[in-house]
């Protein structure tokens, strides 16, 4: 019977290295919230971003990966990478980003945060940032952001603009008159105008003359809303305006002023007449 020894045993010593920021932080921060290694904002369709890592042993830049969704319906612009020699021999890293998401049927987003490489060796820790979008955006009257109801005092005949910023190049914007029922009594006449922001989205502006004709009517209700969008986004919400006119006594009084200093024109240019015909 031949007794079998037992395997000899190895030791095999693993080495795990870390390299944590000057603060003790061992991942990037996303917009100073420092402790947080999974970050939710609530920002806006186009909003500011930053991740920074400081105190860090060796150089490196940071960048965003998308994560979803698909990369096609965010735009990331205007990086300023930045890395600051802190002279004790460790790094200050920081990232500043504009982020877009004009398609209005996005409502999160997933980004991550980390270091580039080839310095991602020696960092791969990441910091997840879940962006929060609101569900609506909607058009802005005559520059009066986030009031999707709007109320102004108007002459019977003047200027209205309609506007919406970094939308899908898909979008347009059109006026519906609400009331009066009669649409003979008010008239719009626009003129449409775009521009292109050059990463995919593009700034609409309508500009209105609105003229109310009968003298009857002290109030008009309008809302700008978008008259087409891509087959998958959700309905997006219009702007109402409440357009509040001259009374009918003002503008009586207005009419009645116009017309007596004509028939005083009119007075002074047949007597001129008769005076230069008498002279003759």
């Amino acid at each position: 019977m031949v007794r079998r020894g037992c395997p000899s045993q190895r030791k095999i010593l693993v080495i795990i290295s870390s390299y944590p920021g000057q603060d003790g932080q061992s991942y990037p921060t996303v917009n100073g919230l420092t402790n947080q290694q999974h970050v939710v904002l609530d920002i806006n369709r186009e909003d500011k971003l930053t991740c920074s890592w400081n105190g860090v042993p060796k150089s490196g830049y940071l960048k965003w990966d998308i994560m979803n969704p698909s990369s096609d319906g965010i735009i990331m612009t205007d990086h300023r990478t930045h890395t600051r020699d802190n002279g004790d021999g460790t790094y200050d890293l920081s990232l500043h980003s504009t982020l877009s998401v004009p398609n209005p049927s996005v409502l999160r987003v997933t980004l991550h945060c980390k270091v580039a490489a080839p310095a991602d060796q020696w960092y791969p820790e990441i910091t997840t940032a879940e962006l929060l979008l609101p569900a609506n955006s909607f058009p802005v009257i005559n520059g009066l952001s986030s009031q999707q109801h709007v109320v102004l005092d108007v002459q019977r005949t003047d200027v209205l603009t309609c506007s919406m910023h970094r939308v899908s190049q898909e979008v347009s914007l059109q006026w519906l008159i609400i009331t009066p029922d009669s649409s003979e009594d008010v008239s719009l006449d626009d003129k449409f105008s775009i521009s292109d922001n050059e990463d995919g989205t593009v700034n609409i502006t309508l500009n209105s003359t609105v003229t109310v004709t009968s003298l009857s009517i002290n109030r008009v209700t309008l809302q700008c809303k978008v008259s087409s969008l891509p087959a998958d986004s959700p309905q997006v919400s219009s702007t109402q305006v409440e357009l509040l006119l001259p009374s009918d006594c003002k503008q009586y009084l207005l009419l009645l002023y116009v017309f007596s200093h004509a028939s005083d024109i009119v007075g002074q240019a047949t007597f001129d007449r008769q005076t230069e015909s008498i002279q003759h």
